[in-house]
C-alpha cells in the first residue's frame, strides 16, 4: 500500500482545519495510507517509507513555521543521498500573502530533489467553506492520482 505522508505543524488552528480537510479527502481513497507526522516529532524514516509528501505550515514571519524547517534540518543530510524524488504538495495558511514561505519551500524540496505535482493550496486568514472543499478535494485527487500510480 502507497503512503501519503502529511507533515504539518498549526498553532492557530487555521492550518489543522487545512489538514483534517486535506485527509478526510485522502482517506476516500482506500488503496493509500494517510500518515500524518507533526513536523517537530518527524525525522528521515518518516521520509524513506513515504511516496509522497504534503507540507502543511503558517506563514510565520514571511516563511514557514520554524517546525517545519526543523523538520527539514532533521532529514536532509539522512535522505540526501537516497534521491528519493518525492511528489509533494504545499498547504500553507497565511497572515500575510503567503509568497515567502511558498518560495522558501520550494526551494528546499527542490534541494531534496522532489517535484511538485501541482498548485500550492495558500489560504490568506482564516479558512472559509470554500478552502476546505479545496483541501478535500486536494487529498482525494493527490491519495487517487497516488494510487493510480500517476503520481
Amino acid at each position: 500500500m502507497k503512503t501519503l505522508l502529511l507533515v504539518k505543524h498549526s498553532k492557530t488552528g487555521n492550518t489543522q482545519q487545512l489538514c483534517d480537510a486535506f485527509i478526510e479527502g485522502a482517506e476516500r481513497v482506500s488503496g493509500v495510507k494517510v500518515r500524518v507526522v507533526e513536523a517537530l516529532q518527524g525525522g528521515p524514516e518518516d521520509l524513506m517509507n513515504a511516496s509522497a509528501l504534503v507540507i502543511a505550515t503558517p506563514e510565520n514571519f514571511g516563511t514557514m513555521s520554524g517546525a517545519i524547517k526543523h523538520f527539514f534540518d532533521q532529514t536532509y543530510y539522512e535522505v540526501e543521498a537516497l534521491q528519493l524524488a518525492l511528489p509533494f504538495q504545499l498547504i500553507i495558511s497565511a497572515g500575510n500573502d503567503g509568497t515567502g514561505a511558498e518560495k522558501a519551500l520550494q526551494r528546499i524540496l527542490t534541494g531534496y530533489r522532489y517535484r511538485q505535482i501541482g498548485d500550492t493550496l495558500l489560504v490568506k486568514g482564516e479558512p472559509q467553506d470554500s478552502h476546505l472543499i479545496s483541501a478535500r478535494e486536494l487529498g482525494e485527487s493527490m491519495a487517487a492520482a497516488l494510487e493510480l500510480g500517476i503520481i
